[in-house]
């Protein structure tokens, strides 16, 4: 009966850890070529190896001791083939294909020579003893097995290089690697060195590949532990920094100055900040509760799925009445579809306010520029009045003279005829001063007066005789008018928008040249056309004439807001203002708006 202990029972426990090992790496790999896959293929080469070496020392007939010695032999270049392929997979780069296909080649051909020629390992055999004193039948080797020693040192040169540069290892990696493959390479070499008799201790490169391949396997266990270690600090630091982003984006919403809600494809309000608690009202619990304007566009943005905007006036829950602007965009899914709703409400009140009070800046602007010309007009016709009243007083002091001296005659009938025609030029000229200051006054209206049917005609004739005062040069008005059906909106802001296009035609008009003032009808809209010889507009500012603050007059003389203003007014109007104009060819401004009879 064998022993407990002996080398066949080491060696079927070497073979039973190979195949573990291997077993346990084949499941984890993902791709041959990868670093499990060669660790697998490492302990399987393994276990075929010591399968040759368990027959070897296990055998009495010498050809199957030959065989199995010859085999034996042949494993340990494929092993040094895994080997460098593992060694390379660490460094995460392919390499080239005829670079492995030569390795590859090389290894399968040494190993063929050794299993089926007897330039490595002879026919003859000898009696020797195992580690534990037991007799086997040993094989002779021949020269050619010197082969295998170099190639097992310059493999492990090789190898030491890659692992010492490697990124993918750790300092405690790379030692043990190599630590584990300076013992193989000592055990292989004290194997070969015990086949030739150079020493007197049997050889034990048998128990190499379990070395090297436990080693193998702690490293890539140990290797993966860390990567996922690191994995889960860089997940915990992304966690981290998307709960400080949503945590700041919550604060932004908690704080923005609009309100903001988000509604899901039902219409449900799934979220919502305070300021919009404070511009509805109460605090919402349904979508119902976000007020009428609200729902109907939250309502028309989730069925057509496009961006919904407009202004409307919204009376609160507790009674306030402000004007809000609301803004609902759609919120898709990775199908594409409409998931939801998110809206801006924002209270714009104190800007519409703000607005006003420009509007009037820009009215008494334009009145004080004016001022000095309507002064002019308004001094003319009192001139008149002042000079007849004088010759009046006159011609009445001589006139009670003759009557006091002489009887009534022809001659004093023709006075008291002169001195009624001086009052009827002082009559006529009180009348221009009244009609000035009349356009005057509702000139310098407000603009607040309620909208109601409007003879724009009427407006831009007043607007006209007001801003015929302001001429820098000579030049002329010519004023043609169509008949209009009555336009709706404000008559004070129409003749702010009027006013302040002709003012800017006379401003560029040539000397002696022309300001045209003409009206039509264009199906259902009022058509009104402001034009002007002057130089024209630069091809340059002609995107920006409606941006606020902008302007081409020298410093000091406009504020870059009547274009943009009249472009509010008339879009508040629902109308547009069209511009055609090109260098030294003049321009020509079109407004167009609706009739009244349009809104039934």
């Amino acid at each position: 009966m064998d022993p407990l202990f002996s080398t066949q029972t080491t060696l079927l426990l070497a073979m039973g850890m190979s195949a573990y090992v291997g077993l346990l790496h084949l499941g984890y790999a993902r791709a041959l070529c990868g670093p499990h896959g060669w660790v697998a293929l490492w302990s399987m080469i393994a276990v075929a190896s010591q399968a040759g070496r368990l027959v070897h020392l296990h055998t009495r007939d010498p050809f199957v001791a030959v065989m199995a010695a010859r085999w034996y032999a042949a494993m340990a270049p494929l092993l040094i083939g895994s080997l460098c392929g593992f060694v390379q997979s660490l460094s995460g780069r392919r390499p080239r294909r005829l670079h492995a296909l030569a390795l590859l080649g090389a290894n399968l051909v040494l190993s063929l020579a050794m299993l089926t020629t007897d330039w490595f390992v002879s026919t003859s055999t000898h009696t020797k003893e195992d580690w534990v004193g037991a007799a086997f039948l040993g094989v002779r080797v021949e020269a050619g097995m010197l082969v295998l020693p170099a190639y097992v040192v310059g493999a492990c040169l090789w190898i030491v290089r890659p692992i010492r540069r490697s990124p993918e290892l750790s300092p405690p990696e790379r030692a043990a690697l190599l630590a584990s493959l300076c013992l193989y390479a000592a055990m292989g070499l004290l194997s070969v060195a015990s086949s030739f008799d150079w020493v007197g201790m049997p050889g034990s490169s048998e128990y190499g590949p379990v070395v090297l391949g436990v080693c193998l396997s702690f490293l890539l266990v140990h290797r993966q532990r860390r990567l996922e270690d690191s994995l889960q600090s860089l997940v915990d630091a992304r966690t981290a920094e998307l709960a400080a982003s949503e945590a700041r984006s919550r604060g932004l919403i908690e704080n923005a100055p609009i309100g903001i809600f988000a509604c899901d494809p039902q219409g449900r309000v799934t979220m919502r900040n305070p300021r919009l608690h404070e511009i509805l009202g109460k605090p919402p619990d349904a979508g119902d509760e976000l007020g009428g304007p609200v729902l109907a566009g939250m309502r028309q943005c989730l069925t057509r799925g496009e961006v919904i905007s407009g202004q409307t006036r919204y009376t609160s829950s507790w009674g306030r009445t402000a004007d809000i602007r609301v803004v609902l965009a759609p919120l898709r899914g990775e199908s594409g579809n409409v998931s939801g709703a998110l809206g801006l409400v924002e209270d714009v009140t104190e800007r519409r306010v703000l607005e006003e009070g420009l509007r009037r800046s820009q009215k008494l602007e334009s009145i004080g520029q004016l001022a000095a010309g309507i002064a002019h007009e308004i001094n003319n016709p009192m001139a008149f009045v002042r000079t007849n009243l004088a010759v009046l007083r006159e011609e009445w002091r001589e006139l009670e003279k003759s009557v006091a001296d002489e009887g009534r005659d022809a001659a004093l009938q023709e006075r008291f005829s002169e001195c009624e025609s001086l009052i009827d030029e002082s009559l006529e000229g009180i009348e221009r001063t009244i009609a000035i200051a009349r356009d005057m006054r509702e000139f310098a209206h407000s603009g607040n007066d309620p909208r109601a049917e409007v003879d724009l005609n009427q407006v831009v004739e007043g607007c006209v005789r007001v801003a015929s005062a302001h001429r820098k040069r000579p030049a002329r008005v010519e004023e043609h008018y169509a008949a209009l059906p009555p336009v709706w909106g404000s008559a004070g802001q129409l003749r702010q928008v009027f006013l302040n296009l002709i003012v800017n035609a006379l401003d560029v008009v040539r000397p002696l040249g022309c300001v045209r003032v003409e009206s039509a009808l264009d199906g259902e809209q009022a058509v009104v056309r402001v034009r002007d010889d002057g130089p024209g507009i630069l091809p340059e500012h002609r995107e920006r004439l409606f941006d606020p603050f902008f302007t081409t007059k020298p410093a000091g003389e406009g504020t870059g807001l009547g274009l943009y203003i009249s472009h509010q007014i008339v879009g508040g109007h629902g109308g547009e203002i069209r511009v055609d104009s090109a260098p030294d060819e003049g321009a020509t401004f079109e407004v167009r708006l609706p009739l009244a009879r349009s809104r039934d």
